[in-house]
């Protein structure tokens, strides 16, 4: 089996942050091109201490619209540096499988793939009218509007355009960059979905780390045959003062290659 990675960069930095956060949206689920094949917003502890979702909800209305969907999140903690992933709509037929959610809208929410407006509210009330300025209510906690021609957003501008359904907005610093500014805090990137078994990212410590996208976990193969070729980003995050090279290695079977379709090189 052949697996060939194309390098992405993302030089990032440690800003200051409240403790839950929204740190990706992705609502191109099952579209033509899509990385996953179902919608997903994802949270993110960047606080010293666990925190409880209980009480909690996520919440969803369209870039301009005034109507909100919601869904209660369920009675749990989350660690410090630790990810948690919602699937927000049904599995469609385009992209590989979520990794296994933490949580799942029920009744679904289906999402924009080019623009929206996610709130994670610290109440389990259905949000009224665009919210705008965001808070607009004591009790929302992250707002998210993205894509051109979100309606409401936190600081300068909503995030940068998708421009593909293969695409999330992920926040940068893997979750760590918040200066209440979603055109600042938020990138378009391959969709790359974490969950509560995704390693721990502690904002206070952190290092060099890649993540390669999409998940490259569910990759199967008849044995004694070589599969096609599959391609993945590898997303870097803190790599400004980094000294050194990252050595990328294929595991046993598997080869890599910075080029598509030739250079390949086994471990």
């Amino acid at each position: 089996m052949k697996k060939i990675f194309t390098l992405l960069f993302i030089l990032a930095t440690l800003t200051s942050f409240s403790q839950i956060r929204i740190s990706q949206v992705y609502g191109a689920g099952g579209n033509a091109s899509a990385t996953y094949n179902a919608d997903f917003v994802e949270l993110f502890n960047s606080g010293a201490s666990s925190a409880s979702l209980a009480g909690h909800s996520i919440q969803y209305a369209s870039a301009t619209g005034t109507s909100w969907s919601k869904f209660d999140l369920p009675a749990v903690s989350i660690l410090s540096g630790q990810y948690f992933l919602i699937q927000m709509s049904a599995a469609g037929v385009t992209g590989v499988a979520l990794p296994i959610p933490d949580a799942t809208a029920s009744p679904v929410i289906n999402m924009s793939g080019s623009a929206g407006k996610v709130a994670l509210v610290n109440s389990i009330t259905v949000l009224t009218g665009t919210q705008c300025p965001p808070p607009f209510v004591a009790t929302i906690i992250d707002y998210v509007g993205y894509g051109v021609t979100a309606n409401c957003f936190e600081g300068t501008g909503p995030t940068p355009v998708p421009v593909s359904n293969a695409n999330s907005l992920t926040r940068l610093a893997a979750g760590c960059t918040d200066n209440n500014n979603n055109a600042a805090d938020f990138t378009a990137i391959i969709a790359s979905a974490r969950n509560t078994a995704s390693p721990l990212n502690p904002c206070g410590a952190p290092v060099a780390t890649l993540v390669a996208g999409p998940d490259i976990t569910n990759i199967t193969t008849n044995a004694g045959i070589e599969s096609a070729p599959q391609t993945f980003t590898l997303s870097g995050f803190f790599l400004t003062g980094f000294t050194g090279n990252i050595s990328v290695t294929a595991s046993a079977n598997f080869e890599v290659s910075l080029t598509s379709g030739s250079g390949y090189a086994s471990s």
